[in-house]
Parts: C-alpha cells; sequence; structure tokens
C-alpha cells in the first residue's frame, strides 16, 4: 500500500463517498479502476536489478526460469511466443489446407460427375458443397495441426537455446530448425531426418538473418520484443477486465433501482401506524 501515493488515496476516497450514495454496491469494484499497486515499471531499479540477476544466472537456472510460472501464476515470456507461435500455425494451416483440399475436392468432383444425371440443378450444387465443405474440414485438419506442432516446436527450440545462452542470434535459429525439421522427418528413416533436418536448418538461418536483421535496422532487441509482448498481454488483460467489472457494475445498479422500486411500490413505511387516536387527540 505504501506505492499508492496521496492522489490514488483521494481517488479512492472520492469513488467511496460515490458508491456510499449509490448504496455501496460498487464499491469493491471501483477500486478495480485506479492503477494497479502491484505493476512494476520496467524502468525501475528493482526491475533493472532483476534483469542484471537474470543475465548472472547460469545456463541451466535461466532454463528453469523459463519453465516456471512467476509469482502471479504467469507463464514466462517465451512460453507464452511458444504457445501464442502454435495457435498462429494452426490457424494459418487450416486456413491454407483447407483452401488447398477444397479447390482440390471442387475440381475432383466436376471432373468425375461431368456424364452424371441430377435430378435438378439444386441436387448437384448440394452435392458439391458437401464435398467442398469435407474436402476443408479434411485439409485443414492435416495440414493446421502439423503447422501449429512445427511452428510451436521451433519457437521452443529457439527459446529454450536463447535461453541458455542468455543471449539472441542466428544460432538458435539455425539449431532449432535443423531439430524441429529431424523430428518431423523421424519416423521416415536417418535419412529423411538428416535432409529434414538440414533443411530445417538452412530455412531456421534465413529467419534468424530476416530477424536480426529487421532488429538491428530498428535498433531493438529481442529481451525488448518479449517486454512489450508481456506488457501488451497484461493490457489486454486489464482492459477485458475492466469491461467485464463495467457489465457487472451496470447489472448491480439496474437491480438496485428496481429492488428500490419495488420495495417503494409494495412497501408502506407507516403501515402499522394508526393515525386515527393522534388526530382525535388534536382535535
Amino acid at each position: 500500500m505504501a506505492g499508492l501515493g496521496k492522489d490514488s488515496y483521494t481517488k479512492l476516497y472520492r469513488s467511496f463517498l460515490a458508491s456510499r450514495g449509490k448504496g455501496g454496491a460498487a464499491l469493491g469494484l471501483s477500486i478495480l479502476f485506479f492503477e494497479n499497486p502491484d505493476a512494476v515499471d520496467p524502468n525501475s531499479k528493482t526491475a533493472v536489478s532483476h534483469l542484471s540477476e537474470r543475465t548472472e544466472m547460469t545456463g541451466l537456472q535461466r532454463l528453469k526460469l523459463m519453465y516456471s510460472y512467476d509469482v502471479y501464476g504467469n507463464l514466462s515470456p517465451e512460453l507464452s511466443m511458444v504457445i501464442q507461435s502454435g495457435l498462429m500455425g494452426v490457424f494459418m494451416g487450416t486456413v491454407i489446407g483447407g483452401t488447398m483440399h477444397s479447390k482440390e475436392s471442387y475440381l475432383s468432383f466436376i471432373e468425375r460427375n461431368q456424364g452424371t444425371a441430377f435430378q435438378n440443378i439444386k441436387e448437384a450444387q448440394k452435392e458439391l458443397q458437401n464435398k467442398v465443405t469435407v474436402g476443408f474440414g479434411r485439409g485443414a485438419w492435416m495440414v493446421g495441426w502439423r503447422l501449429g506442432l512445427f511452428c510451436s516446436t521451433f519457437m521452443l527450440f529457439t527459446n529454450s537455446i536463447a535461453a541458455y545462452r542468455g543471449s539472441s542470434s542466428v544460432i538458435e535459429y539455425s539449431v532449432g530448425g535443423f531439430l524441429t525439421g529431424a523430428i518431423y522427418k523421424f519416423k521416415l528413416g536417418p535419412r529423411a531426418s538428416l535432409a529434414g533436418g538440414l533443411v530445417g536448418g538452412l530455412l531456421g538461418t534465413v529467419a534468424g538473418i530476416a530477424n536480426t536483421g529487421i532488429l538491428y535496422l530498428t535498433g531493438t532487441s529481442t529481451d525488448q520484443l518479449r517486454k512489450f509482448h508481456y506488457e501488451w498481454q497484461e493490457s489486454r488483460q486489464e482492459e477485458r477486465l475492466r469491461q467485464i467489472y463495467t457489465a457487472r457494475d451496470k447489472d448491480l445498479d439496474v437491480l438496485s433501482l428496481e429492488h428500490g422500486t419495488k420495495l417503494t411500490k409494495t412497501h408502506d413505511p407507516l403501515a402499522g401506524i394508526d393515525t386515527t387516536e393522534a388526530t382525535t387527540t388534536k382535535q
């Protein structure tokens, strides 16, 4: 509570007074709209010292830190990037595979049914739509999970090697691509696994050179990108919670208003008082 400051206490006290006027329903929710006292400034001395301590760790300690939760139960930025790259790969694979296989299903249906006599045009269109839909689903499944697994595995190896080395360069991209390609072709035998590793290493090297070049031209680093990505996730989470609490606050206000209206209409506060005796006494 020491980091709240005088201005935050003033805002909190004003919110308390306003909530008392509304019946106190939004008191607990209004606190969440102020600045989070637990938010850590990345440029503060504590954050800088924490980053310096992390660079002084051994490779195994940094790797263990990558695969562990923080004090708030959140994943590390490296693992978050792995999960999001996998989801992006699944999405891209679904679109690419579904489009390709649906097109093949369309052409195959046209070629195979040139001499088929349908009862009417609607039956032909329905059959064609079924074939295209099934082809899209089959292609989305066949390509989606493979591309998602490939992207997530590549990012997992890349981030693990970078965390162990304590720096980012083209090396982890090359090694990550080689390992990913070798694992992807492992079931086809040693030669296919070696060929897949070489192709994956070449593609990883190209990706590493492109990534390093872009970072060099923009004047940023991989750690800064991870920090920006983590801050972006936090801002999205805070915005989502703010919207939820705002909607809940409105619902509570509506319920309180309806409850007060019903009480006013149905209950008379002077219903049990007999005023006849008081009127006779005055007369």
